[in-house]
């Protein structure tokens, strides 16, 4: 929306939750066979995008893109590679929604690979900075529409 479509430029500054601790203690999980551990780790991500979204709340500083631009950037390329390292650690419970995600942001690479029943390198593949500049992302319905009550 605000980069006609396109990733953002890689910022210097980091999301606020270490990625590898969190993918270290999913593996543990994971492991043990401790799978409401393993996915809670991958919704916590998703949570913490959330908490930060709001926290940055990039929406109200496009309004003057001209002085947050790098704010900006830096705030929706964060979330976009959250989101993908969210994706593959959430892959094992929901693949088709998860590899629609990776479609979205261009990194369908995944889909592949986690096909071949999830083998692979997942500290390579959760390794922060993936996603490129300039990555074209695509708009779509929601991947989990909110419940409408009949």
């Amino acid at each position: 929306r605000y980069f006609d479509g396109k990733l953002p430029p890689k910022p210097t500054g980091q999301f606020p939750v270490k990625i590898s601790e969190l993918v270290n203690n999913y593996v543990v999980d994971f492991d043990a066979l401790r799978l409401e551990g393993a996915i809670s780790r991958g919704l916590g991500l998703v949570r913490n995008i959330d908490n930060y979204i709001e926290q940055r709340q990039p929406f109200k500083l496009a309004k003057d893109m001209d002085s947050n631009r790098a704010a900006v950037e830096e705030v929706l390329y964060n979330c976009a590679e959250a989101m993908r390292i969210a994706s593959i650690l959430l892959w094992p419970i929901m693949p088709q929604k998860m590899e629609q995600l990776h479609q979205r942001l261009g990194c369908d690479h995944y889909a592949a690979a986690l096909a071949d029943h999830g083998r692979g390198d997942l500290e390579a593949w959760t390794r922060w900075g993936q996603l490129e500049t300039g990555t074209s992302i695509q708009q779509g319905d929601a991947l989990f529409p909110r419940h409408q009550p009949t």
